[in-house]
């Protein structure tokens, strides 16, 4: 099996977890010495929330830069991978979220992605997933869910009171709520059995055209393979370079 890393979320998680006495956590000095040639790290590429941002302009403003020590560290892990068999990619206007559903879906089944985010979940029919609670909603369903109910991580609003209770009850006319969001119009969404307070949202023409930009950004883009490429770089394995690394840091 190839392992595809969501670099940024793993390495954030990693540093940003408090240590527990008797915890065995990984160290950048184990992660080097069981760096594998199966082993794929993606990151986010230059600008690249740009591109969803230029959709639904909110996209992941509500993002706090990372503390330094973290991005020290997240640097120091990019240096290190060059000297491992490990794979890199990272390409410029492009989220590790595009450059990852690329990859299992053209590698349907022979991959497990390490992330806990839950947009993963629009792939997990093509690949395993470490780490990702899906909240009992289906593949096919992940993005219209993030949608309408929001995701506060992303600065996705979804839309005001509906909650989870309610997109339980309205799983049978997922398929229509989709189509309606699709289409653009107020008028879609007439027959479907939504509470006054959301029908009320639903009414407005701006709020419509919200929901269909929420719908689009959560959904992941296929990167052309020339810029896939392009992005790739694989590591030269060497160990004394990487432990000299490591030493300089007191790892």
């Amino acid at each position: 099996m190839i392992n595809i890393y969501d670099a940024n979320n793993v390495m954030f998680r990693e540093a940003m977890r408090p240590y527990m006495p008797g915890q065995k956590r990984m160290t950048l000095r184990m992660r080097f010495e069981s760096a594998s040639p199966s082993d794929i790290w993606v990151w986010d590429g230059y600008d690249h929330n740009e591109r969803r941002q230029a959709i639904y302009p909110k996209y992941k403003t509500n993002r706090t830069p990372k503390p330094m020590d973290v991005s020290a560290q997240v640097k120091m892990w990019k240096d290190l991978l060059k000297h491992t068999p490990s794979t890199s990619i990272e390409v410029h206007g492009w989220e590790a979220d595009d450059v990852i559903g690329t990859l299992v879906r053209k590698m349907p089944g022979k991959a497990i992605v390490h992330t806990n985010d839950m947009d993963y979940g629009q792939v997990a029919h093509l690949c395993k997933l470490n780490g990702v609670d899906l909240k009992g909603v289906p593949p096919r369903w992940v993005c219209l869910y993030k949608a309408l109910r929001g995701d506060s991580s992303d600065a996705i609003d979804g839309i005001p009171g509906f909650g989870p209770k309610r997109w339980e009850e309205m799983e049978q006319h997922w398929p229509a709520i989709e189509q309606a969001i699709i289409a653009g119009d107020v008028a879609g969404f007439d027959g479907l059995p939504f509470k006054p307070a959301v029908r009320a949202w639903l009414a407005v023409q701006e709020n419509v055209d919200q929901l269909q930009a929420m719908l689009t950004v959560t959904h992941f883009e296929n990167v052309p393979d020339d810029e896939l490429e392009g992005g790739m770089t694989v590591g030269t394995p060497n160990r004394l370079k990487g432990h000299q690394i490591l030493t300089e840091f007191f790892l």
